[in-house]
């Protein structure tokens, strides 16, 4: 499967001792390994795809707090309060500093 130039989301999970500078075995033989391969699965095709469009993610307004594009060595902070006791879902990507995570 191919597909076209443009922005996908990927998610993915790796535990602690695979951050950078801290891996727990040695660097992959090829180095174009590095990273991040998709594939599709027995059951899926390109056409079970589908664009995610950012508009919309946004405007849905179900976002309580969000900071992005946080630049290196910075640290960001966003506040919200509810009207009423609730469940929320945190969604947080990070880099660690020091060379931690």
């Amino acid at each position: 499967m191919e597909l076209p130039r443009g922005d996908y989301l990927l998610y993915a999970v790796t535990d602690g001792s695979h951050d950078h500078g801290s891996w727990n075995a040695a660097t992959p033989f090829e180095p174009e390994a590095w990273g991040v391969r998709v594939w599709t699965g027995p059951d899926l095709d390109a056409g079970d795809l589908t664009r995610l469009d950012r508009a919309q993610l946004a405007d849905d307004g179900r976002v309580l707090a969000e900071v992005v594009r946080v630049g290196d060595d910075a640290r960001e902070r966003a506040r919200f309060t509810l009207d009423e006791e609730m469940r929320v879902q945190i969604y947080a990507i990070g880099e660690g500093q020091g060379g931690r995570m």
